[in-house]
């Protein structure tokens, strides 16, 4: 394990630390140093430095990062099973779908080869983090039910993984209720509100929890709103200053990539992709190389993602059929996303329906939406 803390700005840590403390309890003047939080005789430094050390790392979003949060978490949790902001953090944590669960959940218990058997492989892994994921956040609700924390972990679990919305909303109401102004349950309010499609309403939220926590994520609530409600400039500043925060963030650079393709700027959008990592990167050079009518770089483009990212890519692989007025194979990568639990289908427009009824409820939407790049400018299709 390393010795000190990730690299990270020192204004990071101060608002990491200082979430930690309203969570926890008021200072406790009989403890010193990092730990010194009422209530913290029971977890010990040790698993709260960990803990920190894990938050400040998934904060970064890359795969490597999030497996060594991973690492970190199941250490604190070793030393205080007891520890519920921990196990908070670690259902969050296996929300984060650009990482490379397979090495934590390698999905050995299919044999043999071929594209169905990739595609059984890739959901028993997703099936594998969704149990670990409830597990967590159940431990968490059980151990602190006081906690905002453990409701926000909760609802995000039954957001990404479930698609319950109803569900994800309540839980994520009783955090707001503990916890008013923490910036994170602001913004899964305003994830919650985007995936229903109330974009004005989300897009306020997320701004409130920029103003409680400008060193966020929200950004990217921020930028996908503003892109869906045609604010172009505005998403594409959202997006710029996401960049400028963590660069190394995946999809970000995909995500703006998008934005300037709908602003007709291929050749920008083409070296926005280039930046990003290795399966965003495929499906969005895809894109750019289409529109800047480069098509026979195009497919081959194409070819290495189906081969290499159909999984994890199901959903993005539908906006280059979209785009190319393809419905047919643009709704049959949907639905081999929708058969994978692939999270980017719930970015539809959603009225709220349980995970029962999401399948039909996505084919509906995907099947207007594709249509309606059929009528209207293809840059529709790039919104995200």
């Amino acid at each position: 394990m390393d010795a000190g803390l990730p690299d990270s700005p020192a204004a990071e840590f101060a608002a990491l630390q200082g979430r930690a403390d309203l969570s926890r309890g008021r200072p406790n003047p009989g403890i010193q140093g990092p730990g010194a939080l009422f209530g913290v005789q029971r977890t010990g430094i040790d698993a709260y430095t960990l803990y920190l050390q894990a938050e400040l790392l998934a904060k970064r979003r890359s795969s490597r990062d999030a497996l060594r949060a991973h690492d970190y978490l199941q250490q604190a949790l070793r030393l205080d099973p007891k520890f519920a902001l921990a196990w908070s953090a670690l259902a969050e944590l296996y929300t984060n779908d650009s990482v490379e669960w397979s090495e934590v959940f390698p999905a050995d218990d299919i044999v043999g080869q071929g594209h169905d058997l990739a595609s059984q492989r890739f959901l028993l892994g997703t099936n594998k983090v969704s149990l670990a994921a409830h597990d967590a956040a159940q431990r968490a609700l059980a151990l602190d039910p006081d906690n905002a924390e453990s409701h926000w972990a909760m609802a995000r679990v039954l957001h990404w993984f479930d698609f319950d919305w109803r569900g994800a909303a309540a839980e994520n109401q009783k955090a707001r209720e503990i916890d008013p102004a923490n910036a994170r349950i602001l913004e899964q309010s305003a994830q919650l509100a985007i995936s229903a499609g109330r974009l004005a309403e989300g897009l306020a939220l997320a701004k409130q929890a920029a103003t409680l926590d400008p060193l966020g994520m929200v950004f990217w609530e921020i930028g996908g709103a503003h892109h869906r409600l045609g604010d172009l400039e505005a998403a594409a500043e959202a997006y710029r200053h996401l960049i400028e925060l963590y660069p190394a963030r995946p999809g970000v650079h995909f995500r703006y990539g998008l934005v300037l393709l709908s602003l007709q700027q291929p050749q920008l959008a083409l070296e926005q992709f280039e930046q990003d990592e290795p399966w965003y990167r495929n499906v969005g050079i895809t894109l750019a190389l289409d529109q800047l009518g480069r098509r026979a770089e195009a497919d081959r483009s194409l070819a290495t993602a189906e081969r290499n990212w159909g999984n994890g890519m199901a959903y993005q692989i539908s906006y280059i059929y979209a785009a190319r007025g393809d419905p047919e194979r643009a709704l049959a990568w949907l639905e081999r996303a929708c058969r994978q639990r692939d999270a980017g289908p719930k970015n539809l427009t959603s009225q709220g329906v349980g995970a029962n009824s999401w399948r039909d409820s996505r084919r509906n939407h995907a099947e207007q939406r594709v249509r309606h790049s059929e009528r209207r400018h293809k840059t529709v299709m790039f919104m995200p």
